[in-house]
């Protein structure tokens, strides 16, 4: 009879593996894309057999999945943390838009693999669901900050959390598209931020047509 102790050292093995082709999985989907990424390139890069990948997801679809979900929640903690909570309407549209561009900053390759994950998906039937979850994970944690930090009623922060979150993947997907060489990408960036956080306050009555 196995023991407790047996059960729980194997599942902690099983857990570590996993973990470990997760990470090789991102790497190589940096090199050479989803699609290319095979299950044994997968295991070659974590140092694993390949029949442990098999043990461990069953097939490259679960991985995808888990490693989509593990994504987003990393993005959407980190979003979170970086929200503000004082100021003027503006300022936090400007903040918010800013942390979620200086986010990808810190690792425009992870996000270019996200960005091909997203895109999988969608061609994906057993992954068709992930962009929509993604989405919805994005607007509830600016949802949420809107109304905590700016008192708004539930319809107008829902009605400002898509706005917002459309602002977001548009100014990140330019800036990715241009790329940190670009001598003007940094500019553009900005000002597409500065912009869309005035155009929002204005649209919610709070900011002057001047700007102020």
């Amino acid at each position: 009879m196995t023991s407790p102790e047996s059960t729980r050292r194997s599942y902690e093995s099983v857990q570590a593996r996993r973990t470990q082709l997760l990470q090789a999985a991102v790497r190589v989907m940096g090199r050479i894309g989803v699609a290319a990424a095979s299950t044994r390139a997968i295991t070659a890069e974590a140092g694993l057999p390949h029949g442990s990948f098999h043990y461990c997801f069953g097939t490259k679809e679960k991985l995808l999945e888990e490693l989509f979900r593990l994504e987003v929640n990393d993005v959407a903690t980190q979003l979170a943390s970086h929200l503000p909570t004082s100021g003027t309407l503006r300022e936090r549209l400007e903040l918010t838009l800013r942390a979620e561009l200086e986010r990808v900053k810190r690792d425009p390759d992870r996000q270019h693999v996200m960005l091909d994950l997203s895109a999988t998906a969608h061609s994906t039937p057993a992954l068709a669901e992930l962009p929509g979850w993604e989405h919805d994970r994005y607007l509830q944690i600016v949802r949420e900050n809107l109304v905590s930090s700016a008192g708004s009623h539930d319809r107008r922060a829902e009605r400002l959390a898509v706005l917002v979150v459309a602002g977001m993947r548009g100014i990140v997907a330019a800036w990715l598209a241009r790329g940190p060489q670009h001598d003007d990408a940094e500019a553009e960036a900005e000002r597409s931020i500065h912009d869309l956080a005035l155009a929002l306050a204005l649209f919610e009555g709070e900011a002057s047509a001047d700007g102020s």
